[in-house]
Parts: structure tokens; sequence; C-alpha cells
């Protein structure tokens, strides 16, 4: 038997909450965020929420803000997390899709969520000169066997001339670490031919033969 549980409900400060994901700690610990919208569109200001439970998903604690939207960036938006083979939990999440002045942006917890480091810029792993808009997952990441974190990200090449605030048309590739987190590389970019048309938003999961599998929302431009 399944219980279901509501989290969040649109109110006087948020409207609607968008783009959530979950992870459970090797501790147990249940993490559940979101974007906290105050208006329905994918531009509107924005903060991003966590909620703690210590008792796998039975009771939450009170929301933490991870990310604050503000006049310079309304948005910070798609937010994703995985832990590393020591423990550490990574929050990585995305600054108006890292166009006009937004940034690509990582904090860290090494107590199952509790407190969180400042935040830091990873935006140079991201290779910005090719892209426009840029987001990750939704939803969270994995960690391989050995040890490499991976999470899905989309992004829309500026060689499609499309506007600078515009998802598609997209791509979909990977963004991974083999250092726990401290560097981040770009993987093989999908969605460049006809084959697979505009995908965006993906999950990704590992199989029993240690490949990864990405299930890939696409769409007509």
């Amino acid at each position: 038997m399944f219980e279901v549980k509501e989290l969040w409900r649109g109110g006087d400060i948020y409207v609607r909450h968008r783009i959530p994901g979950m992870i459970v700690t090797r501790k147990g610990t249940v993490l559940a965020y979101n974007e906290a919208r105050q208006a329905g569109d994918d531009w509107a200001m924005m903060d991003i929420l966590l909620q703690r439970s210590t008792d796998r998903g039975k009771t939450f604690g009170e929301f933490i803000k991870l990310a604050e939207g503000n006049e310079d960036c309304n948005t910070v938006n798609n937010p994703v997390m995985v832990e590393d083979k020591n423990g550490r939990i990574h929050f990585l999440y995305c600054e108006n899709y890292t166009v006009n002045g937004g940034r690509a942006m990582r904090r860290y917890s090494d107590d199952d969520g509790l407190t969180w480091s400042e935040p830091i810029d990873i935006t140079e792993f991201t290779n910005p000169d090719y892209h426009n808009a840029f987001a990750f997952g939704p939803g969270h990441g994995i960690m391989t066997k050995d040890g490499t974190l991976i999470i899905p990200v989309w992004m829309v090449p500026k060689f499609y001339e499309a506007p600078v605030k515009s998802h598609t048309p997209s791509v979909v590739t990977t963004f991974y670490s083999k250092d726990n987190g401290e560097t981040w590389k770009l993987g093989e970019l999908l969605g460049t031919n006809t084959e697979i048309i505009c995908p965006n938003e993906t999950a990704a999961a590992p199989t029993s033969d240690g490949r990864v599998h990405l299930n890939i929302r696409t769409q007509g431009f």
C-alpha cells in the first residue's frame, strides 16, 4: 500500500511548485526540492525550496531555501541533487537558464542536507560559448559504480540562432564529474540531427550491465 503525502500547494507567495526532484541518501534521509514560482511561467520570480525527512518520508521539516530569485535573476531553475561516494550531497541549479547574466551553480552538504555551502559558480564547465539557454535534469543525478557523477542537461546551441531566452531548438547531453564534483565535463551531444527532434528534459538511470539509460522528452520545433 502507498500513502500519498502532499508536500507543496500553491498559495499567496508561491502560486506553483514545478520541476520537482527527490533523492534518498545512504543514511535514509529523504530530500525533496522544487522550483517555488510566484507566477506560472518559466521566467517567473522563483525560489528553490528543500524539505528533509529523517523518518523515510513519514514527516518533513520546514522549508530550507537553497536559492532565491532577485531583480537581476528572476529564475533559479532546474534543481538537481546527487550524492557522491563520500556521502557529500551536490546540489546544482541555474540562474536565468545561464543567459542574461545567469550562471550555473553548485552547493554541497556534508550533513545530509541540513546545512549547505555557499554557491559555487560552475558556468565555465558548461561550455558557455556554445549555448544560450542551459538547464540541468530535471529531477536527480546518478553515481556510477566507479564513482562518476552524471547529471543530464539540455541546452539551446547558439548556431540555431534562436532568441536568447528560447528553450528550443534544444539538444541533450550529460554533465559529469570524476572528482566528486570539483570539476565537470560535458558528454556527447544528442539531438543535433533529425533522428531525435528537439530533446530537452531528461532523466538518467544506471542499467545492470553498467550502461546509462536516458529517458528523454522530445517535441517538435
